[in-house]
């Protein structure tokens, strides 16, 4: 009765599936897709793109000021002095400037960097301290205030040292804001 009921689903559906129309592959639709559109003037690819000029998507290109004829004035005048000896001296002052607020900065991460470790360390002692003490009951019960008073010094050393941690932090937040505020570029402060 099962297998009736199969063969006649299967014949129905085979049926069905004739008197549909056939349908076109895919890629003849999509190439009757791309011909009903316009192709654009020009497509930029790896191929094509120009590799020695620079590309730019402001319009012209301009050439740098160092490549700039030399003024007229400055042939007429050849004892006149030149400008760049006070670019230079402003870009030697600019590049020391930098390199004292990246030691400023470098200094303070590497005094966050120890603060760290040390907070880590005393962290990692209470645990091991906590641990000692929870495996034989018999060393809090002896003595027990011994043990309350040292457990007090280690929060209190552990909140000092989380506490510097967290000055020394803000002043390289402060440190990072100023160098900001000064003109510095983002690799100074980073």
């Amino acid at each position: 009765m099962k297998w009736l009921l199969s063969a006649t689903i299967l014949l129905a559906t085979l049926a069905a599936a004739q008197q549909q129309p056939q349908q076109p592959p895919v890629a003849d639709m999509a190439r009757a897709s791309r011909s009903h559109h316009p192709k654009p003037a020009k497509v930029y690819d790896n191929d094509n793109l120009p590799t020695t000029a620079p590309i730019t998507v402001l319009g012209e290109v301009r050439e740098p000021e160092a490549a700039a004829p030399a003024k007229p004035e400055d042939a007429a005048n050849p004892a006149a002095p030149k400008e760049t000896a006070p670019k230079a001296d402003e870009a030697e002052a600019a590049k020391r400037l930098q390199e004292q607020w990246h030691s400023k900065l470098a200094d303070q991460k590497k005094e966050i960097g120890t603060l760290q470790r040390e907070l880590d360390i005393l962290q990692r002692e209470y645990r091991l301290r906590v641990a000692a003490v929870y495996s034989d009951a018999g060393n809090s019960l002896r003595d027990s205030k011994k043990w309350a008073e040292d457990d007090r010094q280690y929060h209190q050393q552990i909140d000092d040292k989380a506490k510097q941690y967290d000055v020394a932090k803000q002043k390289l937040d402060d440190l990072r804001e100023q160098a900001r505020k000064a003109g510095m570029p983002a690799t100074v402060t980073e």
